[in-house]
């Protein structure tokens, strides 16, 4: 609610707040989007590498925050200044963040046959989000047409309120869930987190041993467990 509303109203700000004109402020709004493009994989081996997923979805709506209440604090410049470009980047860092800790901590907290499922809410519940949050910035860009400032607060407000979030989150994560989000997974059934049948091994290895005879020789058999 906070970072796709920033973004789409830099092309008018930068022009009216920070004195670029149309083309330099088009090259301008592309740096979040830029830097997301080479920052992503990255912080993605990252965060496969050391984990704590929950802490880095703080930082990014820590980043996000803080991005929009600088932009709330700059002044008007009535020529090119590109101090901008310090919330920009700030944007940049964040939004990677985000898409590489959040959307990959979804399957680790839900059942495999439901991971569609809960695909499908957050995507809703981030597309009602964003039905509203860019209509209410809006309002206050057009009541303050030389200065954006309530919208970026309002923006930076949303980004607060989602930090607070995310430490419930975190806290939740390492109290409630055995910090499946902190720790790094080093087996497939560790990465397993709901202990169903649904999600054995492909290629879980049992011995059958007879119970009576002394000549009993132990048999490995692959089992192959699938669902439909």
């Amino acid at each position: 609610m906070a970072i796709f509303p920033f973004i789409q109203s830099l092309t008018k700000d930068l022009v009216i707040q920070f004195g670029f004109s149309e083309v330099v402020a088009g090259s301008l709004y592309s740096v979040p989007y830029l830097m997301s493009a080479f920052l992503c994989p990255i912080l993605g081996f990252i965060i496969d590498k050391f984990g704590r997923r929950a802490m880095w979805i703080c930082v990014s709506s820590l980043l996000i925050a803080l991005s929009c209440f600088l932009m709330a604090a700059l002044p008007t410049y009535t020529t090119g200044n590109y101090i901008c470009l310090g919330p920009l980047i700030l944007v940049g860092f964040g939004y990677s963040i985000y898409a590489s800790a959040l959307w990959s901590s979804i399957p680790y907290l839900v059942k495999p046959r439901t991971i569609g499922s809960a695909f499908g809410l957050v995507t809703s519940l981030q597309a009602c989000g964003l039905t509203f949050s860019p209509y209410i910035a809006g309002l206050l860009e057009t009541k303050h047409e030389t200065n954006y400032s309530s919208a970026y607060v309002f923006l930076g407000s949303l980004a607060t309120i989602g930090f607070g979030f995310n430490i419930w989150l975190y806290y939740d994560d390492r109290k409630y869930r055995k910090g499946v989000l902190y720790y790094v997974e080093s087996t497939v059934e560790e990465m397993m987190t709901s202990p169903t049948i649904e999600r054995k091994s492909l290629t879980e290895r049992r011995s059958l041993v007879p119970t009576s005879g002394d000549d009993s020789i132990p048999i490995a058999v692959n089992i192959y467990v699938t669902t439909d």
